[in-house]
């Protein structure tokens, strides 16, 4: 429906069911829209240089008469034509939320080379900046958090809502120590959301026995769990191990900035070789390939596996990184001592041992991965899991 608008049609619009728009002739690509509730807004339609459709609402037409409208319609329709934002944005204040936030990405996650970077740009971007970019950043309080936090959780789930309260307050003593006057109001301030309790789930020798058994039957994917149980690595370490990364039987663990601790060099098992060398070699640098030269994608996998029956559906739920923690109950069922153990799955040695003691534990991690292995044959067999102590077996 196309005709000549004035204010006094516009005013006589009904509301329908449905939202409706009426084109303006005097300005092609200019619409009123009516809502069902009754609003009427004056909106702006066009494509893009790329032949995209940009919709950009202008007005509600009771706070602005429609010639003002038809100025305003064909400025921005010549931005949208040249591929220009509809509205141009004004500039940010020196001290706005948008100025903190961006200079703090550029000085600290940039410059860091924090390697989770492109998450913390898409939480600036997708949860922070727009409902607060043109705010003073010394006039937030804990009551702004507190609505964004909930507004995330809601639509988002407890764990963004956790990691916006993160950002924001990493952001908040970033700029508490850069300016004299701010008073960091998110200091001390409890913000958790997500209270699942931390897992302790294990495998025990029966679940063990069925799981190597169904990874038979799952491909690449099954090679992967069987490796993370015989060596205690976080699964994100095992997909992605390249080729280049094994000298003889050992693997040298890359390590990434701001990451956690690895045990930085482990002399695999046999067992753990047999897997590895069994893998097909391509281009993909990755031992577990996947597309585009990347490591292989296992997000969805096990619940494929598991709809298809290949993978056991256990009593109680179960996933790959409680393989870790069966690795290390196992360790200790082997009468692996503990900081060897700790060593081994490469968790982070607190106090002066850290300081003091700069042994590198090759031995006692390749004895500790050994002695796992031997008693992974073990129960995987169906024998009684006795173990054998180390120091008779580096004889």
């Amino acid at each position: 429906m196309t005709k000549q608008l004035t204010d006094a049609a516009i005013q006589r619009l009904s509301p329908r069911a449905k939202r409706f728009v009426i084109a303006d002739v005097g300005v092609r690509g200019l619409f009123v829209r009516v809502l069902p509730s009754g609003v009427k807004a004056f909106v702006v339609v066009a494509r893009d240089p790329y032949a995209k459709q940009v919709w950009q609402t202008i007005e509600r037409t009771d706070l602005m008469e429609v010639e003002t409208a038809r100025d305003r319609a064909r400025n921005i329709l010549k931005r949208i034509r040249a591929g220009q934002p509809p509205i141009e944005e004004l500039p940010a204040k020196p001290e706005s939320v948008q100025a903190v936030c961006e200079a703090w990405y550029q000085r600290v996650v940039l410059k860091q080379e924090h390697r989770r970077a492109d998450d913390v740009r898409r939480c600036l971007d997708k949860y922070i900046l727009p409902p607060w970019k043109h705010r003073d950043f010394a006039s937030l309080k804990r009551s702004d958090l507190a609505k964004l936090l909930d507004h995330v959780e809601d639509n988002h789930g407890s764990r963004t809502a956790d990691l916006v309260a993160a950002r924001v307050k990493a952001i908040a003593r970033w700029y508490t120590s850069r300016n004299d006057d701010f008073n960091n109001p998110f200091f001390g301030s409890n913000t958790r959301r997500h209270h699942k309790p931390a897992r302790s789930r294990i495998l025990d020798d029966n679940e063990l026995r069925m799981l190597w058994s169904a990874c038979d039957d799952c491909g690449r994917y099954g090679d992967l769990l069987r490796l993370a149980l015989l060596t205690g690595q976080r699964f994100t370490k095992i997909r992605t191990i390249r080729w280049d990364d094994l000298h003889d039987n050992e693997w040298l663990i890359r390590t990434q900035a701001r990451e956690k601790s690895n045990a930085i060099a482990l002399q695999l098992p046999d067992m753990a070789m047999e897997i590895i060398n069994r893998q097909p070699r391509t281009s993909n640098p990755h031992i577990f390939w996947g597309r585009n030269g990347k490591a292989m994608s296992v997000s969805t996998i096990p619940y494929r596996l598991m709809a298809k029956g290949k993978l056991p559906k256990f009593a109680e739920e179960w996933v790959p990184h409680d393989l870790r923690r069966s690795a290390r109950s196992l360790m200790a069922r082997a009468q692996v001592q503990p900081n060897v153990a700790e060593r081994t799955l490469g968790h982070s040695i607190e106090g002066v041992e850290r300081v003091y003691d700069r042994h590198d534990y090759a031995i006692e991690k390749r004895d500790a991965l050994r002695a796992l292995a031997t008693l992974i044959e073990r129960i995987v067999r169906g024998e009684d899991g006795k173990v054998i102590s180390i120091s008779a077996r580096r004889s």
